[in-house]
C-alpha cells in the first residue's frame, strides 16, 4: 500500500507543484498599483511622502530622510511591488542618489531641492500609468 501526501506518492514520484504550492501560499502578494498599497505600510508612506513633496508640504532633506527610511523598512518587512510601481520607486531611489541632503556639502552636480521636487513629481505622475495598466 502506498501512502499519499499532498497528492503525491511517497515512492519515487516527484511532488506535483500545484499540490505543494497550495500548501505554501505566498505570505505577501506584490502590490501592482498605488491603490493596492495599504497607507500604513512602508511603501504607502513612501507614496505619501512623494505626494507631500510634490505639494510642497515637505522640503527636500525631510523627504529624502523619510523616504529612504521607509524604503529600508519596506525591504526589511518583505513588502513587494509589481514591475511598474517598482520602476517608479526605483526612479525615486536613483534620483535621491544624485541628491545631497545637507546643502552645506552639496556639489554643483548634485540636484537642488527644486530639481529633486521636479523629478519626484515626474515619477509620481507615472503612478497613474500603474493604475491604468494593472
Amino acid at each position: 500500500m502506498q501512502r499519499k501526501t499532498h497528492g503525491i506518492s511517497t515512492q519515487s514520484e516527484a511532488p506535483h507543484i500545484a499540490a505543494v504550492s497550495a500548501d505554501y501560499p505566498p505570505l505577501n502578494r506584490p502590490w501592482k498599483a498605488p491603490r493596492d498599497v495599504p497607507s500604513g505600510s512602508h511603501t504607502g508612506r513612501q507614496l505619501a511622502l512623494m505626494r507631500r513633496l510634490q505639494e510642497g508640504a515637505v522640503d527636500g532633506p525631510t523627504f529624502a530622510r523619510g523616504w529612504l527610511g521607509e524604503r529600508r523598512g519596506a525591504m526589511a518587512a518583505g513588502e513587494r511591488v509589481g514591475d511598474a510601481l517598482g520602476s517608479v520607486l526605483d526612479e525615486v531611489f536613483y534620483t535621491l542618489d544624485d541628491y545631497t541632503i545637507d546643502p552645506a556639502i552639496r556639489d554643483a552636480e548634485d540636484l537642488t531641492d527644486g530639481e529633486l521636487q521636479r523629478r519626484v513629481a515626474a515619477a509620481f505622475g507615472k503612478l497613474g500609468d500603474c493604475d491604468a495598466g494593472s
